[in-house]
């Protein structure tokens, strides 16, 4: 009897102590800190890649484009400040510079617009007609305009140009036709004066004079004076004059 009480005491017990119950897998498994974000897909190296790629073209095609229109500002500006100085530039002055262009480049035809061309030449020593031989005369001009004063339809212009010496030219063109006279060979002075031109050491000579230049019937075209004379053909009439008053060879060089 006392063993069926005892039994009866450990099934009481049983029932009132609870069982432990084991927890589901579910319910043991904790959610990990990673799971609980979302999930971002991994971009791999190549997509990576082409992103740059296309970023970097973008870029350059930008910095093409900066130095292209910085390119066209340069020139529009070179563009406008040439204007300005061709506007600021007297009419007289304009007109001066293009006959002596003119003159230097063969164009005779054109030459006469500005100037009295056939006056220009009023002189037996150039007065050939062969073209090549003409342009001796005006290969080697240069020019350069310092000053403009304009008073209503007279202007006076400063000029700075540079040809061959005519005076050392000449006086050396009649030496040698003295010359030849005396030895009994038959020359004339023009042919000589073309010897003397086509001297690779003929020497140069630079001279500043005033020029004047008229508006006549609307147009300005340059006075023919000595002052012209003398920039385009310096020395020349100096020498011709010596040369008639028959004092060149008493004259010291």
């Amino acid at each position: 009897m006392a063993e069926n009480k005892e039994d009866k005491k450990e099934i009481k017990e049983n029932k009132e102590t609870p069982k432990k119950e084991t927890p589901k897998n579910e319910e043991v498994k904790k959610a990990s800190p990673k799971e609980d974000k979302k999930f971002e897909p991994v971009k791999s190296s190549s997509e990576t890649k082409k992103a740059t790629n296309t970023a970097k073209p973008k870029a350059e095609k930008g910095k093409k484009i900066n130095t292209v229109l910085r390119a066209i500002a340069v020139v529009i500006v070179l563009a406008l400040v040439i204007g300005i100085i061709y506007i600021v530039l007297p009419s007289p002055a304009r007109e001066l510079q293009q006959m002596l262009k003119e003159l230097k480049a063969g164009n005779y035809d054109k030459v006469q617009q500005y100037v009295d061309y056939d006056k220009l030449l009023d002189s037996s020593v150039i007065s050939t007609d062969n073209e090549d031989q003409r342009k001796l005369f005006f290969e080697d001009l240069e020019f350069t305009v310092k000053e403009v004063k304009q008073e209503g339809d007279t202007a006076k212009i400063t000029l700075e140009a540079t040809n061959k010496d005519f005076k050392s030219i000449v006086q050396k063109a009649v030496t040698k036709l003295v010359q030849k006279y005396f030895s009994s060979e038959n020359a004339e002075i023009e042919n000589v004066l073309i010897e003397e031109l086509q001297n690779e050491n003929v020497e140069k000579v630079t001279t500043t004079q005033t020029i004047t230049v008229q508006k006549q019937d609307g147009k300005w075209r340059v006075v023919v004076d000595n002052s012209l004379k003398n920039a385009i053909f310096p020395g020349l009439t100096e020498t011709l004059d010596t040369l008639t008053n028959g004092n060149m060879f008493s004259e010291s060089d």
